[in-house]
């Protein structure tokens, strides 16, 4: 049975996390039929594959290259950067066992002259740093290094930004600011249907074995956005998370050889373009890719 379409944003998102997982370690160019080939194995049809390539493209984040009637695409240095820096948050996500029992209170005045797309890219980078809003203008985190990280990336969001920063203890009642603060009942529910989906999951070859890491990697990176990443201490003994985490590294390691094989395998150009109409060279859509 086929997989359902995908739409572009997920396709999208399918194609960074091939990137950033296959593309991103070997700095190298890929055929634009290799990553159609990629995407084809995780249910993504080659004109919706062609269609995000390009747009892609248009956007700045990949840069391409010709060879001969074929093109290859290469990783423009801020893509190349964003998915370097994304994974690291990625694989290194989980409950930290060190805390110094100290939060970390940002305080953020937008410009008034934000507009609202600015606004949700600020909100969308504070979120994905682990932060939490206390108050309107107010977020919460007991990292200190997430802190760091999100009053330093704020120039690549927004500008005008007025912030201040503070270290504090937290008095009174404490359960009740995390339970209204920091709500675990939805992430809790994904955390379980990701170890339902990728704790019975058994690729019966390379292609498959492929596609279970990129939809792997796909749904883990969505967590470091949703889950905040309170530390050990403050979570329940038995975090669902921390079996998701366990669970992710596992499968990870488990498919890694085969994925990467079967990739390195359509990357030189091995992956099957459109068929040419009969007594012609390549397509003229297939080799503009």
């Amino acid at each position: 049975m086929a997989e359902p379409r995908q739409p572009a944003p997920a396709t999208r998102a399918l194609l960074l996390t091939i990137l950033g997982e296959f593309v991103l370690p070997g700095g190298t160019s890929v055929f634009g039929e290799s990553l159609v080939e990629a995407l084809a194995a995780v249910g993504v049809r080659g004109a919706t594959a062609r269609q995000v390539l390009l747009r892609t493209h248009r956007a700045g984040w990949l840069l391409r290259e010709r060879d001969g009637r074929r093109a290859r695409w290469r990783l423009s240095a801020t893509m190349a950067h964003t998915l370097a820096d994304g994974a690291r948050r990625i694989y290194a996500f989980g409950p930290s066992e060190q805390w110094d029992r100290c939060w970390r209170i940002v305080v953020i005045r937008p410009s008034t002259a934000a507009a609202s797309a600015g606004r949700r890219r600020l909100r969308a980078h504070l979120l994905w740093s682990g932060l939490r809003p206390l108050a309107p203008g107010v977020w919460i985190t007991p990292h200190e290094e997430r802190a760091a990280e999100a009053l330093a990336g704020l120039g690549s969001v927004a500008t005008g930004v007025e912030t201040a920063l503070f270290r504090a203890e937290a008095a009174g009642d404490l359960p009740a600011l995390l339970r209204r603060v920091f709500v675990l009942a939805p992430v809790h529910s994904e955390y379980q249907a990701f170890l339902r989906t990728f704790g019975r999951l058994a690729p019966a070859d390379d292609r498959a074995a492929f596609a279970a890491q990129v939809r792997l990697v796909d749904a883990w990176r969505r967590f470091p956005l949703r889950d905040p990443g309170l530390p050990a201490a403050l979570l329940p003994a038995d975090w669902v998370g921390s079996r998701a985490r366990r669970l992710f590294q596992a499968r990870h390691a488990q498919w890694a050889v085969p994925a990467r094989r079967w990739f390195e395998g359509t990357a030189p150009g091995a992956g099957v373009a459109e068929p040419a109409p009969s007594g012609s060279g390549p397509s003229r859509r297939a080799a503009s890719l």
